[in-house]
């Protein structure tokens, strides 16, 4: 079992990766009730499926904790929690074949009073999210800004040789192919309500080979992995590749299970320093910047930096207050449920998900 995000809070707005799977995967959708509630759901069948099936987790970036989703690799089910803003139950309802309510299990003497508390909760959850990108998105025009500096000093001949010599260490006496390659695309960290977080350590932890990017800001690590992206898939091997939680057009590492092998962007928000004998280190400002550009630019390099951290701060703020006003909302919807009648939903997706 793994840990991925396949939702995130980014530059772009609230980013999903669903649609990847809608071809080959039966979905599944458990709605009504909080998000959380949902969570505990979803979190009580993983419990009891990981002991039977090979399944993949994937958690919901405001905590980086609660189940969003559960992958059934073996039996090619996607169950998703019916969160907003992604709501597959009402978006997607062609693809659902399976539906499991949490609205089936209120309290008979449950009262509609809650419900206008309930929605202007919801409101401010959109409003405070709506901020929070809006940070995003400054942020990452305020790194591209630093970008551009240190892409003034770039040595792009020096940036090629390096891919081709980790191409040519990784694929050059390459006999063997994935009888049925896929390649999915993946979030290993997310923009949470508590600031950064990630799962990189947790996804390469059996892999017996690291190698670990290092490097300032536009010396093409990004562009580095795309190369061994495209070279593995022309040697028709399964690929997992993981964009950047505030830019999903951006790769932060790449994942090759068939040479049990990963890329690893180790650069802030998510260091990665080599602490296993196999772990191999690259950096790309040594190798391929001319360093003068840092010296020269310096003051200017350290007030990009300030303005970065200052807007991050302020939209990390703002997605701490979504988790507080879902926590709100989760609150007022448990008390309206039926313990038993929830027991009961719960047995009945595990028993369907196992017998199917």
């Amino acid at each position: 079992m793994q840990t991925y995000f396949i939702n995130g809070h980014t530059s772009k707005g609230f980013y999903h990766l669903a649609n990847q799977f809608w071809n080959d995967y039966d979905l599944w959708v458990v709605t009504g009730g909080s998000m959380y509630n949902r969570g505990e759901v979803l979190s009580a069948a993983a419990d009891t499926l990981i002991e039977v099936e090979d399944i993949d987790i994937f958690v919901h970036p405001n905590d980086g904790k609660t189940i969003d989703g559960i992958l059934l690799k073996g039996k090619n089910i996607l169950l998703l929690s019916d969160n907003d803003p992604l709501l597959p139950l009402s978006r997607y309802r062609g693809l659902v074949s399976n539906v499991f309510d949490l609205n089936d299990c209120l309290k008979d003497s449950y009262h509609v009073e809650e419900v206008p508390q309930i929605r202007h909760l919801i409101d401010e959850v959109n409003v405070q999210q709506r901020l929070a990108y809006q940070c995003f998105a400054k942020g990452k025009s305020i790194h591209e800004k630093k970008e551009e500096i240190y892409l003034s000093g770039m040595d792009f001949n020096e940036a090629d040789k390096a891919a081709e010599e980790i191409i040519s260490h990784l694929f050059s006496s390459l006999e063997s192919k994935d009888a049925n390659p896929q390649t999915r695309e993946l979030f290993f960290g997310a923009a949470s309500a508590f600031g950064p977080i990630n799962y990189i350590n947790d996804i390469t932890e059996g892999l017996s080979k690291r190698i670990i990017i290092k490097g300032r800001s536009g010396s093409g690590k990004s562009t580095l992995m795309r190369k061994i992206v495209a070279e593995a898939e022309k040697h028709q091997l399964s690929v997992d590749y993981f964009s950047c939680a505030l830019d999903p057009d951006s790769l932060d590492m790449v994942v090759i299970p068939a040479l049990s092998f990963a890329i690893i962007d180790g650069t802030a928000p998510h260091v990665i320093d080599p602490d296993r004998d196999s772990d191999t280190v690259v950096d790309m400002f040594e190798r391929c910047i001319d360093e003068r550009v840092e010296e020269d630019n310096m003051e200017v390099l350290n007030k990009i930096d300030q303005e970065y951290k200052a807007v991050m701060k302020t939209g990390t703020k703002h997605l701490n207050r979504v988790h507080e006003l879902e926590q709100l909302i989760h609150n007022i919807l448990t008390i309206t449920f039926n313990e038993e009648k929830l027991d009961s939903l719960k047995d009945t997706l595990i028993d369907k998900l196992k017998n199917n």
